[in-house]
């Protein structure tokens, strides 16, 4: 009979979490999901399987962003497979399937070190339903989290309950697997520690040695062109005890969930709210020290040091944002367990029908997480409200409104933003679309330009301003700054298609004009212009001609010979064309569409020699 009463509650409690997220599956891709999945040709082709495990640059389109993540990339083409596509229900289901088998794994633990089957069930439930959880499990590119969690929760879950199996290592498979998918999994390896306590401190050598050699793999696979973030590490570092603080708040009271955090990083250990952390900090060591004492609080000791643990990769290592609600994914294991131990004492009938309050509260807030999830203009929106000052969201918020046509709304977000963000080039790049769009060239060029000065090494802000050049009928300049794109990235392929496009454009009169400008006044700069009008009209030899009867007049014209450089690139004579852009550089050192031409035919030569 108790069987079967048991039996009935794990099934409720099932169907409760399942039935909370049956709203998520039609939720849309959202902020990394995009440079990730969306646009990531990689995860199209599961023919590019072996390709994850060895080169990262199939982890993003963005070379700042790239990382090595195998198993997450894997797992993100066989959900582009089994969806037909970038169908979002495919990879929800996908991350909400194993993201339930944590769960049951959590069970399992929770039961063994709890030693009461119902407590076990209530923490792992209400893990399930947090609504803290709801921002992993909706972000998919962030599914690393579910699988290093896993990782993490199976690993120790076989230490436990498969001792006979510690002598093969067969507790560290999924271990190394979590960490194929984000590497603070090798947390594990502390949490065991823990576990086991210092006394058998030898019998996690192996979790030690094996997790160590995974991180240096991740750093040694990590490309020189990942960006973890520019905030000062001393700022960001004093920021986490406050950041573990708030954490801990939302654990109790996840009110002020969002998708973007607006609190900056301390710039003093002194002020009131980093003093708070580090106070929350010793009260938190104060009170493991304690449980840890008596055998009957263990759990508590042990949970509250798993928070503290699975918080360490975040807080060491300086990220872009000092906080962000993801990351409260694995903490949480641990901090769940701590509060139901610390609950047990108190467990009764009158607590227990308390407890199934507590769970549909914090499953009706994880519905309503699902629904903000649901579009970028829900998500954004909600970030604005709950971070108003996240230069990043209120800028996000604008692009949504930018699509829907409304730029009166999205440039007053956007002005809003630059006052948190006043050195952010796509907020540049945005302020200049909307400009452009009101019809104030002067304003829009001014932030075009300011992007590409933010962001130099960005082909975006370069495509963005070229291509708004190109709108404004300013081929030439629209041309040039395109081809400055390509050499910092010779793969963006909408650069490569509009600039495509403008070369084949011929204006029909242009080569006669140009020809009876020379008749009229045989000058360099009439030659110049002959050059560029056979360009355009594709006569590339006559082209040729033209520019070198400009350098008769005028041997050290340094626009000739960049224009020679241009004609040679068209036909793909990367040699002619690198020895023209040369000598323009090296008449004029400072010929910024020289450079650009000489370090694109370098590219595109590098590029071709590679291929068979």
């Amino acid at each position: 009979m108790k069987t079967t009463k048991h039996g009935r509650i794990c099934a409720a409690a099932l169907a409760a979490v399942v039935l909370v997220y049956s709203n998520h599956y039609g939720n849309g891709f959202h902020f990394d999901d995009f440079h990730a999945v969306v646009n990531n040709p990689a995860i199209g082709d599961l023919g590019s399987l072996p390709r994850f495990f060895t080169d990262p640059a199939t982890s993003s389109v963005l070379p700042a962003n790239r990382v090595w993540r195998p198993v997450v990339e894997a797992s993100l083409a066989v959900d582009f497979r089994v969806g037909g596509g970038l169908r979002p229900w495919a990879f929800h289901a996908s991350t909400f399937g194993w993201y339930l088998v944590q769960l049951g794994l959590m069970w399992m633990l929770f039961r063994t070190l709890l030693g009461n089957d119902y407590a076990a069930l209530f923490a792992a439930t209400w893990y399930g339903v947090h609504p803290a959880m709801a921002e992993t499990v909706n972000y998919i590119c962030q599914r690393g989290d579910v699988y290093s969690t896993l990782a993490v929760v199976a690993g120790l879950v076989l230490y436990i309950r498969k001792p006979e199996w510690r002598r093969y290592g067969a507790y560290l498979i999924p271990v190394v697997l979590g960490m194929l998918a984000k590497p603070p999994a090798f947390v594990f390896a502390p949490i065991l520690l823990a576990y086991v306590g210092l006394k058998r401190w030898r019998a996690t050598i192996p979790s030690f040695v094996v997790c160590g050699a995974m991180l240096g793999l991740h750093a040694r696979m990590t490309p020189r062109s990942f960006v973890p973030g520019n905030v000062p590490a001393y700022d960001y570092i004093i920021t986490q005890p406050y950041v573990a603080l708030r954490y801990f708040r939302s654990f109790f009271l996840p009110l002020w969930l969002t998708a973007d955090t607006d609190l900056a990083p301390f710039t003093s250990a002194a002020t009131p709210a980093a003093m708070a952390g580090f106070a929350f900090v010793a009260a938190l060591a104060w009170a493991i020290w304690g449980a840890a004492r008596r055998q009957a609080t263990r759990p508590i000791a042990f949970g509250l040091l798993w928070f503290l643990l699975a918080l360490l990769p975040t807080a060491l290592f300086p990220l872009s944002e000092v906080e962000n609600d993801h990351r409260m994914f694995m903490p949480f294991v641990g901090l769940v367990l701590a509060v139901t131990s610390a609950a047990m004492p108190f467990w009764n009938r009158r607590f227990a029908a308390v407890a199934v309050l507590l769970l549909a509260a914090y499953a009706q807030g994880t519905w309503k997480r699902n629904q903000v999830w649901h579009t970028e203009e829900s998500l954004w929106r909600d970030v604005t409200l709950k971070s108003p000052g996240n230069g990043r969201g209120l800028m996000n918020y604008a692009v949504v409104l930018m699509g829907q046509g409304r730029m009166a709304e999205a440039r007053t977000f956007l002005e809003k933003a630059i006052a948190y963000t006043p050195n952010y080039s796509l907020l540049e790049i945005n302020l200049g679309v909307v400009t452009g769009a009101q019809g104030n060239a002067q304003e829009a060029e001014r932030h075009f330009r300011r992007a590409v000065a933010l962001a130099p090494a960005d082909p975006g802000s370069y495509f963005f301003y070229g291509r708004w050049l190109s709108q404004a009928g300013r081929k030439d300049e629209a041309i040039a700054v395109l081809r400055a794109a390509l050499t910092k990235d010779g793969a963006h392929a909408d650069a490569e298609t509009l600039l495509s496009a403008l070369l084949r454009q011929t204006p029909a009169n242009a080569v006669a004009a140009a020809q009876a400008d020379v008749t009229r006044d045989a000058t360099p700069e009439s030659y110049l212009n002959l050059s560029l009008a056979y360009a355009e009209a594709r006569n590339y030899p006559a082209s040729l001609d033209a520019a070198r009867e400009a350098l008769k007049l005028r041997p050290d014209y340094a626009e000739a010979y960049n224009n020679i450089a241009a004609i040679y690139e068209e036909v793909r004579d990367w040699d002619h064309a690198i020895e023209a852009a040369a000598r323009a550089i090296r008449i004029q050192p400072d010929f910024e569409l020289a450079r650009n031409n000489l370090l694109y035919s370098q590219r595109q030569k590098a590029l071709h020699a590679r291929r068979p």
